[in-house]
């Protein structure tokens, strides 16, 4: 089996495992989140770039008790978000959202992900902060922001 192949199947079972505890009702929120990060990452290395932004979204938005309803997706209403949705992951996954925004040239997309980032608060609110400035000055942004 070529290495690409083998590569491949990994991620695909590697993100079954991680599905199944964004799934289990006993995982706690960081569990959840820790996965769903995990999730979107190997969805990104099997090329499934959109899906992986979603899932990355989700966790940091909160709502890594939703990923599994496609349904909720369409009606984001309908999501309740998590009320102490937990820090670390969701900077991540945040940090990954925004760098695929910004590798699809969506600087509208990635400053919303940025300005989400920041008002999250925390030690890194300054990083998001200049970001945010940087990409605001390099292309020429000034809409809302």
């Amino acid at each position: 089996m070529p290495w690409r192949l083998k590569e491949k199947k990994y991620y695909q079972e590697a993100s079954s495992l991680y599905s199944n505890v964004i799934k289990d009702p006993s995982a706690d929120i960081e569990e959840k989140d820790e996965a769903a990060f995990k999730f979107a990452v190997c969805l990104q290395k099997l090329g499934r770039i959109e899906d992986a932004l979603a899932s990355f979204l989700d966790v940091l938005n909160g709502r890594t008790d939703h990923i599994k309803f496609e349904a909720d997706r369409e009606n984001p209403q309908a999501l309740q978000p998590t009320l102490f949705p937990e820090f670390y992951w969701r900077i991540k996954a945040g940090v990954e959202a925004a760098l695929i925004k910004e590798e699809q040239k969506d600087w509208m997309g990635a400053l919303t992900i940025y300005r989400k980032l920041e008002s999250l608060g925390g030690p890194t609110q300054q990083e998001f902060h200049e970001t945010l400035n940087r990409l605001k000055k390099e292309h020429f942004l000034t809409e809302g922001f």
